[in-house]
């Protein structure tokens, strides 16, 4: 869900395509980041940031990008 409190599910993106998934605040700066397994579906738990506004990057055949709100 968006937003949330902790957890984030990225689901729909073909599962052989993820590589990798980072987070980064409304700075730029890089704070959190995951290699993915190929499950296609990727639970990530943001608990250790502060609420806000963060950029969601998904590293795939391209790169996708998200706008996530953690409460």
């Amino acid at each position: 869900p968006n937003p949330s409190s902790a957890i984030f599910n990225i689901n729909g993106i073909s599962e052989d395509e993820i590589k990798d998934i980072t987070v980064f605040d409304n700075s730029g700066k890089m704070c959190w980041k995951q290699n993915i397994g190929n499950n296609g579906y990727t639970t990530i738990n943001l608990s250790s940031l502060a609420s806000g506004l963060y950029q969601l990057n998904i590293e795939a055949d391209k790169t996708y990008q998200f706008k996530i709100v953690k409460e």
